[in-house]
């Protein structure tokens, strides 16, 4: 009788030891717990609001640098061009129209580019300068007479103009807002410039926009040197064969 009630004491004894080690691992798991929540960095809304500010002022500061190269580039006139005040006169300027806006918002990762052409006066510049207000890639937009007045200067100053003419080779995104050639074609010169540029472009996968009052046909007679098709072959493949835009209808500067 005696022996039984051992064996009963020794197992209470055993149930009293196992639960007492079963309570000390969860209260070491409680603990590890406390310390994560302790340790873990505290984020109240007030932070969480204060994060939400300070992007918010990177992101209008961002727009406002945009908004003021638009002017430097285009001039005030251009900075309230977007695509919904552009005028369409027709469903298939409606469908070009949205094909730009598209290409606006696109990554360009192949140096995807873009040929506007037409007569003047056609909304070229003011989709122009839309698409710059909506892109993210960083951009210069200059006309080509002054890039080429750069090589004439550093080659009359002794000079190297590659140097001259590096960061419209190196930005992320270049437009030559209003291409305009002789009749007669560009000198010798010029030729090379274009050439250059639109090389390195064409190897570092990096866009460009040309608006002109030249049909892509012209363009390539006028660019590219006697009897080698260079320059709009380059460009023309970075085109691709969707990217042609024509402008036409009536002159908005004169209405």
């Amino acid at each position: 009788m005696l022996d039984v009630k051992l064996q009963e004491a020794n197992l209470k004894l055993l149930k009293t030891k196992a639960n007492l080690d079963l309570v000390e691992n969860k209260k070491n798991e409680f603990q590890g717990l406390l310390k994560e929540i302790v340790d873990a960095p505290f984020e109240s809304e007030v932070d969480n609001v204060k994060v939400l500010e300070s992007e918010k002022r990177k992101q209008e500061h961002k727009y406002q640098e945009k908004m003021q190269k638009i002017k430097r580039f285009f001039g005030q006139r251009f900075m309230k061009c977007t695509f919904d005040n552009y005028e369409c006169k027709s469903d298939n300027q409606k469908t070009m129209i949205k094909s730009l806006k598209e290409y606006s918002l696109s990554k360009k990762e192949n140096g995807e580019s873009v040929f506007l052409y037409g007569k003047s006066g056609t909304g070229k510049s003011h989709i122009l300068a839309a698409i710059c207000r909506e892109m993210n890639e960083n951009f210069i937009a200059e006309e080509f007479a002054i890039i080429a007045e750069k090589k004439r200067v550093a080659i009359m100053n002794g000079q190297n103009w590659h140097n001259e003419v590096d960061v419209y080779c190196k930005i992320q995104m270049l437009i030559i807002p209003d291409l305009i050639i002789r009749d007669d074609g560009m000198t010798e010169s010029q030729k090379e410039l274009l050439a250059h540029i639109m090389e390195q472009r064409y190897k570092n996968l990096l866009p460009v926009m040309i608006a002109t009052n030249m049909s892509p046909a012209e363009f390539g007679k006028k660019v590219d040197f006697d009897g080698v098709v260079r320059t709009s072959s380059r460009f023309t493949h970075m085109v691709g064969a969707k990217r042609h835009f024509m402008f036409s209808g009536e002159n908005y500067r004169v209405r």
